[in-house]
């Protein structure tokens, strides 16, 4: 986790279940929540739901949905 993140950081010593847990073939559903700065638009909306690029890296497609609160706010809660 980055330094102004949170969330659950799961410990074990057994290695084959850590593989099992991390590896995308086992479709392990995983939500995660972020604080988005800035007003979110249907267009920002879309290109993460279609995939971006930052500093020159792909990012895939993404389930994102907008949490409840007020509309038109600058910072945003999606999961």
């Amino acid at each position: 986790l980055d330094v102004p993140t949170e969330g659950l950081i799961l410990v074990t010593n057994d290695g084959q279940y850590a593989r099992e847990m991390e590896l995308p073939s086992n479709e392990l559903h995983r939500v995660y929540r972020a604080r988005v700065h800035g007003l979110l638009t249907p267009y920002k909306l879309r290109a993460m739901k279609s995939g971006v690029k930052i500093d020159g890296f792909r990012y895939g497609s993404m389930l994102v949905t907008p949490e409840s609160g007020r509309k038109n706010a600058t910072n945003s809660w999606i999961k």
